[in-house]
C-alpha cells in the first residue's frame, strides 16, 4: 500500500552553521519540536499515526497507513514551513509517496551481534551510528527536493489535493505542484500553529518574511523563487 512522505530541511544550513552555530541549532529544533506536536496530538494514533527520522539538518516523515487523508500531510508541510519562518529561517519541503523499512536485517551478521539500541556499534572507545530505515518514501521525496530552488512546499501529483479547498497552486509542472506555504489555507496547519502559540499567522508575519527574504545572502534565483511561488512578489 502506498503511503505518504515529506522530506523537510532547512534552507542554507551549511551557510549558517559556521558563524552562527546556535541559529542553526534553533531553526534544526524548530522542525523536531513541530514534528513532535504533531505526532503527539492529531498523529498519536492510528490511522494517522507518523515515523519521523532525522537526516541531517531535516527529517523524512512516513506515514503509517496510506493516502486516505492528504489534507493532513499537506497541513504538516505548511506547518513546519510556518514555523520555521517564524524562528528565523527558511526550510523546503518535498511531499511524495513510498514506503520506509526497517534494514537492520540486512546488516552484516557482525553489525547485528553488536548493535546497541539498534542503531549504534561500538567501535573500542568510539562509535558508529547508523540509519537503521531505508525506502522509496526518502528516494523519492529526496529525487522531488532537487527539482526546485528556495524555500518552497513541492507536492507529487501522485497524492491527490484537487478537493482541497483554498490550496494556492503557483505552478505546476506535470509531474508535481509548487504550493504558496504562506497564502494557502489549511485546518490542520492552523491547529499545529495554536499548539506553538502562533496565531494570525499572515498578518503578523508577511511583511517580516518578505522583507527577510529580499536580505537574505543567497543566489538571486534562490530569491526570485521563494518569492515568486509564495505570492510575495506584489
Amino acid at each position: 500500500m502506498s503511503k505518504w512522505a515529506i522530506l523537510v530541511d532547512v534552507e542554507g544550513f551549511g551557510k549558517v552553521y559556521p558563524v552562527r552555530p546556535g541559529k542553526a541549532h534553533k531553526l534544526v529544533g524548530a522542525l523536531m519540536e513541530g514534528i513532535y506536536h504533531v505526532g503527539t496530538t492529531v498523529c498519536s494514533n492510528a490511522p494517522n499515526s507518523i515515523f519521523a527520522y532525522q537526516v541531517g539538518d531535516g527529517f523524512i516523515i512516513s506515514s503509517e497507513f496510506g493516502l486516505n487523508a492528504p489534507s493532513l500531510p499537506l497541513g504538516i508541510c505548511i506547518f513546519l514551513l510556518r514555523l520555521v519562518a517564524t524562528r528565523g529561517g527558511f526550510a523546503k519541503c518535498a511531499a511524495s509517496t513510498g514506503e520506509m523499512a526497517d534494514i537492520k536485517g540486512c546488516f552484516p551478521r557482525v553489525i547485528q551481534d553488536n548493535l546497541i539500541e539498534s542503531h549504534a556499534v561500538r567501535l573500542g572507545s568510539g562509535l558508529m551510528t547508523l540509519f537503521p530505515v531505508m525506502g522509496t518514501a526518502l528516494i523519492n521525496t529526496y529525487t522531488l527536493s532537487k527539482k526546485e530552488r528556495g524555500s518552497v512546499l513541492i507536492w507529487d501529483k501522485k497524492i491527490d489535493i484537487s478537493s482541497d479547498q483554498g490550496i494556492v497552486v503557483t505552478k505546476d509542472d506535470g509531474d508535481y505542484l509548487l504550493i504558496d506555504w504562506l497564502h494557502s489555507r489549511s485546518p490542520y496547519a492552523d491547529r499545529f500553529l495554536e499548539m506553538v502559540e502562533i496565531t494570525d499567522f499572515l498578518s503578523n508575519f508577511e511583511t517580516i518574511i518578505r522583507n527577510r527574504i529580499k536580505a537574505t545572502p543567497a543566489e538571486p534565483e534562490w530569491i526570485a523563487s521563494t518569492l515568486n511561488y509564495n505570492g510575495l512578489n506584489a
